[in-house]
């Protein structure tokens, strides 16, 4: 009866884990790329869509990118570093700095972070969240910005040019 009860309990936590963190991709191994000032991307293991796929854009910009993929998200993980002397790290999320942008850090947990246009120093800590900077109010030449976010809730520091959202169907 116990061992019953016991294998049951099991089943259930693993059908609740692979509902919080996704099922995976049968096709998706787990992978970690990393790129550094436009170099091409190094790593091992799957780094392909679904896999860690990491880009640092253009030589003498001095951007790095790290994506790690662990296998339990469909999605993968992609770090993609445009603009200049940006860092980028995303576990099974997507991290994405654009042309404009500069000296900003950011980590992507199981969530997305774009950083559109003059977007620079700014430092972005992500977790199942949606993060977004407002393309119609560019920062401009205001300080930098302190952002924490976990499922969709910014914990502190939040600047008008950034919103922050839930990730429809993610970890929260």
């Amino acid at each position: 009866m116990k061992v019953q009860k016991v294998g049951a309990g099991a089943v259930f936590v693993g059908a609740v884990l692979a509902a919080v963190f996704g099922a995976g991709n049968a096709a998706a191994d787990a992978g970690i790329s990393f790129s550094a000032n436009g170099g091409e991307a190094n790593g091992f293991g799957d780094r392909g869509p679904g896999g860690a796929q990491a880009n640092s854009g253009k030589e003498g910009n001095f951007n790095t990118a790290l994506a790690i993929s662990t296998g339990l998200s469909p999605a993968g993980a992609v770090a993609q570093a445009g603009g200049h002397h940006n860092n980028l790290v995303s576990i099974d999320g997507v991290s994405i700095t654009g042309p404009g942008t500069g000296h900003n850090n950011v980590v992507t947990a199981f969530g997305g972070t774009l950083l559109v246009a003059n977007e620079h120093d700014n430092n972005v800590v992500n977790a199942g969240s949606l993060v977004v900077t407002n393309p119609l109010k560019l920062q401009n030449d205001k300080p930098g910005v302190t952002n924490i976010s976990v499922c969709g809730s910014t914990v502190s520091g939040q600047a008008d040019h950034i919103t922050v959202s839930s990730v429809p169907g993610g970890l929260c």
